[in-house]
């Protein structure tokens, strides 16, 4: 049989241990909870502060891989994300696979555009954007385009207007950080381009590099216009 001594020690220690779990429970949790939601919070706030508002996207009319038309005002209300790319980029297939990638956690989402400007003037004899784009799983007619033109209106868009983002300066003499840009042919345009819904250039994101991804679709959830749900109807209460 246990002895007394030892029937006191064992009711002290299951006090304790009731008494550490209720310091726990009153102090000690809501202290870990309160830095996990600050950190969020923070975090947030971080990434937040990361989008700026550039430049105003340029006007554009250009016939679609589906043959209908995509105009700046298609931007209106939506979010977009916007690729330049050559053919000729040795790279583009692992870009492309990226951007499926991105389209597939977004898909269910009308109010999310992919935008791909072929900034080359010829493509190859009865090359089809349409069957491009079902081969690299970008194929949605309301979502996902590829745009082409056979002169250098797209590429003078993006040297023009878009530009590319350059090193912070101490004074900087354009507020925004950018500048005008030498590509030469053949290259695709190292940056995605974020742009809300009021057709504004939010930030840019390095292809290439992964984290730069993941903070692109960080954003874009951010700045996704909440959903509209259908059949939502104000009902007035019935004076008495």
């Amino acid at each position: 049989m246990m002895s007394e001594e030892n029937s006191k020690k064992t009711s002290k220690l299951k006090v304790y241990i009731r008494n550490t779990a209720l310091l726990m429970l009153i102090f000690v949790m809501p202290l870990v909870s309160w830095y996990y939601l600050s950190s969020g919070l923070n975090y947030q706030k971080e990434a937040r502060a990361e989008l700026k508002e550039y430049v105003t996207f340029p006007k554009f009319d250009f016939q679609t891989q589906y043959g209908t038309n995509l105009i700046q005002d298609s931007l209106k209300g939506k979010i977009s994300v916007v690729h330049f790319f050559s053919m000729q980029d040795k790279n583009l297939d692992q870009t492309l696979e990226k951007l499926s990638l991105i389209y597939d956690q977004f898909k269910e989402r009308r109010d999310v555009l992919f935008i791909n400007f072929c900034l080359d003037e010829e493509v190859p004899e009865n090359f089809s954007f349409r069957t491009y784009g079902v081969d690299k799983k970008l194929n949605d007619l309301v979502q996902c385009f590829f745009l082409q033109r056979n002169d250098p209106t797209i590429r003078n868009m993006l040297l023009q207007n878009i530009k590319t983002p350059i090193a912070v300066k101490e004074n900087p003499t354009d507020e925004f950080q950018l500048q005008a840009t030498n590509l030469p042919k053949g290259e695709s345009y190292p940056f995605l381009l974020l742009v809300d819904e009021h057709q504004k250039v939010r930030n840019y994101y390095h292809i290439e590099k992964d984290p730069s991804m993941g903070r692109l679709v960080e954003h874009m959830a951010m700045i996704l216009p909440r959903e509209k749900k259908e059949g939502a109807k104000l009902v007035r209460t019935r004076e008495k």
